[in-house]
């Protein structure tokens, strides 16, 4: 069985959306917020491309270059 990475981080967010490390920690906060999930807990590159509305994708090709 092949592991796969699920979660995203704010390194990447950071670069998907062009945008600071602090900025794409921001983005992170909002998106655990309307998730309703604590601060501690993932989010997954399915959460953040809902979020953003950037095709899922584009995100996983952003990330892997897949």
């Amino acid at each position: 069985m092949k592991n796969t990475k699920v979660v995203i981080n704010a390194h990447e967010i950071s670069i998907i959306l062009g945008v600071s490390i602090r900025q794409a920690q921001r983005h992170r906060r909002l998106i655990l917020k309307e998730l309703g999930k604590k601060s501690n807990q993932a989010v997954t590159y399915e959460e953040f491309s809902e979020y953003s509305g950037i095709p899922l994708e584009i995100v996983l090709k952003a990330c892997f270059g897949r």
